[in-house]
C-alpha cells in the first residue's frame, strides 16, 4: 500500500522562518527526501520547527503506531518515533491508515482514521463499522498523544452512504471555524468541529465533493484542505482515463478544486502532478506546503519509481509549486502544474537517490554515496582510480543536466588527461566484470549509456559507452578551464537523438551532436583516471531550447 504524507504549515504560530533559508526549487538534499511506505499523514509547526506525522508501516497491515519527524529547514530531518500508540485508544481496532495534525491554543490534536478489518463489529443500533476517525491529544507536539474521548469522533456507520470513513483533514478557517473533511467513499464530506475539537456537530454534515471536473475521473480520496488569500483549496487523488487521445489506461494523478468558503461549493478540479516515467512511476496523495508570511510553496507528495531491472526507491518528496491567486477580490484561482526535479546540494545527500557506485568494482549501495566525500566538505567526491562512477534511480529520456565540476589534480607533463563529467541514459550501470582482474583496461567504459565531461587538459568531450568506448565529439570552451576550483558549469540538454553539451557559457553549446544509441536510461557522474569533485546537482525533463 503506498499511500501520501502531507505537509502542510499552519500560520499564527509566532513563527520566525527566514524565506531565504526555505526557499527552493525543489528538496536540496535529492528526492525522496523521506524513505519508506507512507500512511497518509499531516505536519504542523512549533516553535519555528516543522513536524511530520505519519502512520508506521512495518511490513505488514497491522499498523498500529504513529511516528514523526520534525526539522528546522526542511533539509535535515529527525525521527520521533512512536508519538502515538493505537493501543492507547479505548475502542480503536484494525491499523492506522491516514492522520491530520492540527495545533490550537498551545494544544495539539492528531486525528487518524483507522480500518478495523473484522466483521461484526457494530454500533448499539446494529450498524457495522468498517472505519472511523479517532482524536489524540497532547501537550507537546512530539506526544505522547493519549486518547481525547471515548469512542472516535465519526465513524462509517453514520455516515449517510455508510460508506467508508477515511482520510481526515482539519482546517481552522479563516472564519475561526473548524472543520473536519473526510473521504467517503468516492466522495468527500465534511463537519464542524466543535470548540472542545474533540467532537463534532453531526447535523453540519456536508457533500463537498468537486464538481465541474476538467475530464470524468473518480475520487480516490480527499488528501488536504488549505486556505490560501481568500480561497479555499482541496487536493486530492482522482482516478480516470487519461486525456491523450489514443490512451487505453486509467492515470491517478493529484489534482485540485477551489471554493469561497471552507464548506462551500468545491469547482474545476485539474491536474497539478501525473506519474513520471523519469523519477515515480507510483504517486501517493500530495498537498500543498506554504511557508508562513510568504508566498513560498511546494507541492508535497509520496511516490515510488520501480526500474526495468527490478531496482527502485519510494519515498516523500516535495518540489515547488506556484500559486496563481488574488489574496482577495474575485480573480481567477489556481494551481500551476508542478515539475517534478533532481536536486542534490550534497549538503545531505540522499542515499535513496543513488543506485549503484563504482569502487573496485561495481556494488548496490547500502552506505551513503556521499561517505567517500571529504570532512566538512559540501561536494560529492568521485575516487578516479580506475573509472569511478555513480548512478542513480531515475529513467530519463529527454532532460537538461546541471552540475558543477571541478577539484580535479591539474594535468601532469606528458600525462594521461584526465576526465569528469556526466552520465545520462545508462541502461545498463555495470556490464559483467571481474573487479579482481587486476588489469583496469578491463573495468573502464564497463557499462551502457552517455559521458559528457571535461579534461583536465582543457578539452569537452562527448561520448558513448558499451563496454567500449566510442567518442561522439569534442571541443574546447572560449574560455580556458580550471578543474582544480569548483567554477565549472557543465550542462547537457538532450531531446530525442540531438545531443547539447555547454561549459559555463549557457547561450552556446560546445558540442552539438545527433546520435541514437540509447533513448533513455539513468543519470549519474563519473570520474576517470583521477578523482573529481561534484555540487548543484540538478536535472529536469523540461526544456528550456
Amino acid at each position: 500500500m503506498f499511500i501520501i504524507t502531507i505537509l502542510i504549515l499552519l500560520s499564527g504560530l509566532g513563527l520566525a522562518f527566514d524565506p531565504v533559508k526555505v526557499n527552493y526549487t525543489a528538496c536540496n538534499t535529492g528526492n525522496p527526501f523521506i524513505p519508506g511506505v507512507f500512511g497518509h499523514a499531516d505536519s504542523v509547526t512549533y516553535n519555528d520547527t516543522f513536524w511530520i506525522y505519519h502512520a508506521n508501516f512495518p511490513g505488514n497491515t497491522s499498523n498500529s503506531v504513529i511516528d514523526a519527524y520534525s526539522s528546522t529547514d526542511l533539509v535535515d530531518w529527525k525521527s520521533q518515533p512512536m508519538v502515538l500508540n493505537l493501543s492507547d485508544f479505548s475502542g480503536a481496532r484494525g491499523s492506522i491508515a491516514s492522520v491530520s495534525a492540527v495545533t490550537i491554543n498551545n494544544h495539539y490534536y492528531l486525528y487518524f482514521s483507522t480500518t478495523t478489518n473484522t466483521s461484526g463489529d457494530s454500533n448499539p443500533n446494529g450498524s457495522a463499522i468498517s472505519s472511523a476517525i479517532f482524536v489524540g491529544t497532547a501537550e507537546s507536539p512530539q506526544g505522547p498523544f493519549k486518547n481525547a474521548r471515548e469512542g472516535p469522533i465519526w465513524s462509517s456507520d453514520r455516515d449517510t452512504n455508510m460508506a467508508p470513513t477515511d482520510k481526515p483533514s482539519v482546517l481552522v478557517a479563516g472564519d475561526g471555524k473548524a472543520y473536519l473533511y473526510y473521504t467517503s467513499g468516492t466522495s468527500v464530506k465534511v463537519l464542524h468541529l466543535q470548540d472542545d475539537m474533540i467532537n463534532v456537530d453531526a447535523a453540519s454534515l456536508k457533500d463537498v465533493t468537486p464538481v465541474n471536473l476538467d475530464v470524468p475521473m473518480t475520487i480516490v480520496e480527499n488528501s488536504k484542505v488549505f486556505q490560501h488569500g481568500n480561497r479555499y483549496y482541496m487536493i486530492f487523488k482522482g482516478s480516470g482515463r487519461l486525456a491523450e487521445p489514443n490512451s487505453t489506461g486509467t492515470l491517478q494523478s493529484i489534482r485540485f478544486a477551489t471554493s469561497y468558503a471552507p464548506a462551500g461549493r468545491f469547482n474545476y478540479a485539474y491536474k497539478i502532478l501525473g506519474p513520471n516515467p523519469a523519477l515515480a512511476t507510483i504517486l501517493g496523495h500530495g498537498t500543498v506546503l506554504i511557508v508562513p508570511g510568504t508566498d513560498i510553496a511546494y507541492l508535497v507528495y509520496s511516490r515510488n519509481l520501480t526500474l526495468n531491472d527490478g531496482t527502485g526507491v519510494g519515498g516523500l518528496a516535495y518540489d515547488r509549486m506556484y500559486i496563481n491567486a488574488p489574496n482577495s477580490g474575485s480573480g481567477p484561482a489556481w494551481l500551476m502544474p508542478v515539475e517534478m526535479a533532481v536536486k542534490e546540494n550534497f549538503d545531505y545527500p540522499s542515499v535513496l537517490t543513488w543506485g549503484a557506485r563504482w569502487k573496485n568494482g561495481w556494488e548496490n549501495i547500502s552506505l551513503p554515496i556521499w561517505e567517500d566525500s571529504e570532512p566538512n566538505e559540501n561536494y560529492l567526491f568521485i575516487h578516479g582510480d580506475g573509472d569511478g562512477r555513480a548512478t542513480m534511480y531515475n529513467n530519463f529520456s529527454s532532460l537538461t543536466y546541471d552540475i558543477s565540476v571541478g577539484g580535479m589534480p591539474p594535468l601532469q607533463a606528458e600525462g594521461k588527461p584526465a576526465y569528469a563529467g556526466v552520465l545520462f541514459r545508462v541502461v545498463e550501470p555495470a556490464l559483467n566484470q571481474n573487479p579482481t582482474d587486476p588489469d583496469r583496461s578491463h573495468w573502464e567504459h564497463s557499462y551502457r549509456g552517455y559521458f559528457a565531461g571535461v579534461t583536465n587538459a582543457g578539452m569537452v568531450v562527448l561520448g558513448v559507452a558499451n563496454g567500449t568506448w566510442r567518442e561522439l565529439s569534442h571541443g574546447y570552451p572560449q574560455v580556458t578551464l580550471n578543474l582544480t576550483l569548483m567554477n565549472t558549469h557543465l550542462r547537457v540538454h538532450a531531446r530525442g537523438t540531438n545531443i547539447l553539451v555547454y561549459v559555463n557559457d549557457m547561450d552556446k553549446p560546445v558540442i552539438d551532436a545527433v546520435d541514437d544509441t540509447y533513448s533513455s536510461g539513468r543519470t549519474g557522474v563519473r570520474a576517470w583516471l583521477a578523482p573529481a569533485r561534484f555540487d548543484n546537482l540538478e536535472i529536469t525533463g523540461q526544456l528550456d531550447w
